[in-house]
This record gives C-alpha cells, structure tokens and sequence, in this order.
C-alpha cells in the first residue's frame, strides 16, 4: 500500500513539473522572434505578409523578400525537407491571422528524385505544434509505432530545442530581428576557396532516379490541395547551383510534367548558371548551392521579373 502511494505520489510530482517546465517553455517561445526554434515563425506571424518564400538553405540565403514587394517574407529553415515545409505552410494557411495570397516553394533535385525518404523525420523540428495541427501530428505519429506517448508530456515538445529556445528569447531582447526572416550571406575573401573546394567535393546527379519520389508527389498533391481551398497561389522553384556537373534535360522535363499535370507554375534554375552571365563569377557564390548576399540581389530580381510574367 505504502509502495501504491509513493507511485502516485511520484507521478503526480512528474505531472506537475512537467506542466511547469511547458508553460514556462511555452511563455519563453511566444516572446521569442529570432532564430529558427520558433522564432522566426513568430515573427512572420506577428506581421502582416502576404507573399511567402519558404524552403532549406537555398531559398533562405537566395530569396530578399523587400526586393520582391513591401509585403514578402522568407520563412525558410535551413537543412530541413518538403515534409518540413509541407506541415509549415499547413499549419499556417490554417493559422487564423494568416493573410498569405502566393506561397513560392523551394525545393531541390536531391530530395525530388531520390530512392529514399531521408527527410522523412524533418517533420519532428515541428513538434512544438503537434496539438495544433492535425496532418503535423499525424506525420509526427507515422515516424515511430509509438511515437505519440511521448507526447503524453506536454514538456516532450520542447526535448532538443530547451537550449536553443532560451538562446534565441535572450536573443530577441538584445538584438534587431530581421524583420522578414531572411539572413545574408555577406561575401569574404574565402568565397572562391569555399566553391572550388565544394564544387570538386560534390557528387554528380546521375544516379539519381528519374521517377519522382513518391512522397514528394503526396507533399505536393496535399499543398496543391489546401492551398486551392485558400485561393493560395502556389509556385514551386529549385534555386541554381554553380557549374552544374550535370546533364539534367531529362530530369527537367520529367519536372515539367509532373507540374503541368498538377496545374502548377514551376521555375528551374537548376542550369541557370549556364545561361546567365551575372551567375558565373564565383564572387556571388558562398559554396557550388548557395549563392552569398551578393548573389541574392541578382537572382532575387531574375526571380522577381520571372513572377511578374507569370501573372500577366
């Protein structure tokens, strides 16, 4: 009998720690508006954007949201997949403030046309939001047969970003927030040692397969999906890498397909390199896939004036 109450007792003290520990956690996050545990998230919300740019590192360090129009927003986080993205702009087209009319999408030949669904546990750095919305939770609960008691407490949301979520609200109190989400790579003098070096260190594309991967063509069907039902223009793009050691003619029209048949505008930049001499100077590159800041000014207004074409 003692043994029964000491359980309980134990249990009841767990309980209520647990809830102290997310209500102080959940306090700490909403004040925060700087760094990608959240942060960056709050701030687009806060605002009032109604067009959205949202991808990895290729679109977080490429896209100057100021430079597309006064009301443009980056929401990228960098390293992260499609089902990331995917249960992002889910949660917001269903946030109630949100006012995004053109979501522009980023993703990548790598993931696109991979044998593997590496990114698949991508949609765990959402887990902050797995009681707010239900194709987030649902993800979250296929990524491990029984992956949804860990979120019996309500503190297991913040398990890997404790630190960093403190780090990014002490942030906020000292620092300028960039008011829409994108962050410059600034050139250094290392940027042509760091794309020589990256550029002969990749691995070509070519045994990649040329079937798209089965559950990027369900993240897309679903976006296509709720963002019609929002009267949401979605636009997909996949950003320019440097001297492309690759022959991807096959892969681009297999793209081009796939989009047309889904009623949706695509823009490949994959091979612009080849065919615009702004790109080639290996001073507007940070590494062979990101462009530095120098670099964004000039795609930002190749992708703007390609966007304008596109609605008219």
């Amino acid at each position: 009998m003692r043994i029964f109450k000491y359980i309980l007792l134990f249990l009841f003290t767990v309980t209520i720690f647990d809830q102290i520990l997310s209500v102080s956690l959940e306090y700490i996050h909403k004040k925060t508006f700087t760094g990608q545990s959240g942060g960056k998230i709050n701030s687009f919300l806060k605002g009032s954007h109604s067009f959205l740019a949202i991808g990895n590192s290729r679109c977080a360090h490429h896209i100057i949201p100021e430079k597309i129009s006064s009301n443009s927003f980056n929401l990228s986080h960098n390293g992260l997949g499609l089902v990331f993205q995917t249960g992002l702009i889910d949660f917001i087209i269903s946030h109630k403030d949100s006012r995004v009319d053109t979501i522009l999408l980023h993703i990548d030949h790598s993931e696109i046309f991979s044998n593997k669904n590496d990114h698949d546990t991508d949609i765990q750095s959402l887990k902050y939001f797995y009681d707010k919305n239900k194709w987030i939770q649902e993800k979250i609960d296929g990524v491990h047969k029984f992956e949804f008691i860990k979120y019996f407490f309500s503190s297991y949301k913040w398990n890997g970003r404790l630190l960093s979520t403190i780090n990014n609200f002490i942030k906020s109190q000292k620092e300028q927030i960039p008011p829409r989400g994108y962050v410059p790579k600034f050139a250094t003098d290392r940027d042509s040692i760091n794309v020589t070096w990256s550029h002969n260190r990749s691995e070509p594309l070519k045994n990649l397969s040329l079937l798209i991967n089965q559950s990027v063509k369900d993240h897309i069907a679903h976006l296509k999906k709720i963002c019609d039902s929002k009267n949401i223009v979605l636009i997909c793009f996949t950003s320019p890498v440097f001297n492309p050691k690759n022959d991807n003619s096959q892969r681009n029209l297999v793209l081009k397909k796939f989009f047309d048949s889904m009623d949706i505008q695509y823009l490949n930049y994959i091979d612009i390199y080849n065919n615009r001499k702004e790109l080639k100077s290996i001073w507007n590159w940070n590494d062979n896939t990101h462009l530095n800041h120098d670099g964004a000014i000039i795609f930002t207004h190749i992708l703007k004036t390609d966007l304008k074409n596109i609605s008219h």
